[in-house]
């Protein structure tokens, strides 16, 4: 039987739902939830698209967005095959880590908009996972709550989708966060049978405390593939120093390029080259394999 076409337009609002391949676990650290959210910015940016809510479970993803020019199923390609590539890449494995179709609901109505977005980030208590949204580390909930300009979701774009202001917003959010249930909304918007994804809720397992980006120093970065050096008796040559400690400050520092290439020693130029490698997938495996359990360590220290 032929799939059917996904509704999609400029300006649509979809619920997306990424589950792992055979309902396999997709995070198996801190490191690699942040992981997933670092990619979700990387695709935010390069695709335009606004994220209204998410929820990372251990064996599937909600995602809540509003796309503008880029289909949706090229965003959500990149986004898989990204993270597909950190994970085999980490743990040394191959194949797919996601299903190879990905659910997605388009949310016709906004009246139904704060519904969706409180069920979404009840799914860690409806699976028994914590005992309210406040105790979830990993949802956007956080966000909405205390809004900043670092977050992923802004509860301005929220405001102008729905028209209203951010008293009224909030008091209707939570008068839902305790109310809705799945069955008030799957029958306004849900296309099709929701019976995986609600196993796949039961199936979660727990994460507590809020989730915060961190902004270090370059001096972080120097400690942390120091530290890495003593746990892992092993010590990188110059080379490779340079390589994962430019990326490294890149990825979770404010240092310009130049001040980078400044602590190292080398041109500027250099610092730029060294990113394009990485990027490009130019390093070897056991030097990306070092780099990400470096990275993980500084991101959840």
């Amino acid at each position: 039987m032929p799939r059917k076409p996904r509704v999609q337009g400029d300006g649509m609002i979809h619920h997306v739902v990424v589950r792992g391949n055979q309902k396999q676990v997709i995070f198996l650290s801190d490191g690699d939830r942040i992981r997933y959210l670092q990619l979700v910015e990387r695709y935010m940016d390069r695709y335009r698209f606004t994220l209204l809510s998410y929820c990372l479970l251990d064996n599937h993803v909600h995602l809540l967005l509003q796309q503008e020019n880029t289909p949706l199923s090229t965003i959500m390609q990149g986004l898989q095959q990204s993270y597909t590539q950190f994970y085999n890449r980490k743990y040394a494995t191959s194949g797919h880590v996601f299903q190879q179709r990905f659910a997605s609901y388009p949310c016709m109505e906004d009246a139904y908009l704060v519904s969706l977005i409180a069920y979404i980030h009840k799914n860690p208590k409806a699976s028994g996972v914590v005992q309210s949204a406040d105790d979830y580390r990993w949802s956007s909930h956080h966000e909405i709550v205390r809004p900043s300009k670092k977050n992923l979701v802004r509860v301005e774009d929220l405001l102008r989708l729905l028209g209203i202001g951010r008293a009224q917003f909030m008091a209707e959010y939570h008068k839902m966060l305790n109310e809705v249930e799945k069955k008030d909304i799957t029958h306004t918007y849900m296309r099709e049978s929701d019976e995986a994804l609600e196993q796949a809720d039961q199936d979660s397992a727990p994460l507590n405390g809020p989730f915060r980006w961190k902004k270090h120093s370059m001096q972080d970065i120097d400690a942390a593939i120091r530290r890495y050096e003593k746990l892992s008796s092993h010590t990188f040559n110059i080379v490779q120093y340079r390589r994962l400690f430019a990326v490294l400050c890149a990825r979770h520092t404010a240092a310009l390029g130049k001040e980078i290439a400044a602590r190292l020693d080398v041109q500027p130029a250099r610092i730029s080259q060294i990113q394009r490698e990485f990027a490009e997938g130019e390093w070897t495996d056991w030097l990306k394999t070092q780099f990400y359990f470096i990275e993980e360590g500084l991101l959840v220290t």
